[in-house]
């Protein structure tokens, strides 16, 4: 059975893994040109699968989630912007 306690629209949603907190309070972590980069976030309410961002992002931004070991200006690709190119192949076995 699910009670819905809560229902929002137009609210900036993260997933929870995303969000960090330290004794400065919670950031998330960023891909911008191509490197990680911190932003300071204001959150509201969460679940198991997400946090309500209030303040620090605007939508549209990457976050990366699960990026405990990253640290400011770290290399990261954007694993959401690679798409599948067609590309011909022979699969199959010699015999």
């Amino acid at each position: 059975v699910m009670i819905t306690t809560a229902q929002l629209t137009d609210v900036i949603y993260v997933p929870v893994n995303a969000v960090y907190t330290d004794v400065n309070g919670s950031y998330v972590w960023l891909v911008e040109d191509g490197h990680a980069v911190r932003r300071n976030v204001t959150t509201d309410i969460s679940n198991d699968k997400g946090t309500v961002i209030l303040e620090g992002l605007s939508g549209g931004e990457t976050v990366i989630a699960e990026g405990e070991d990253i640290t400011e200006g770290d290399a990261v690709m954007d694993l959401a912007a690679l798409t599948a190119q067609p590309e011909s192949t022979t699969i199959g076995a010699e015999g």
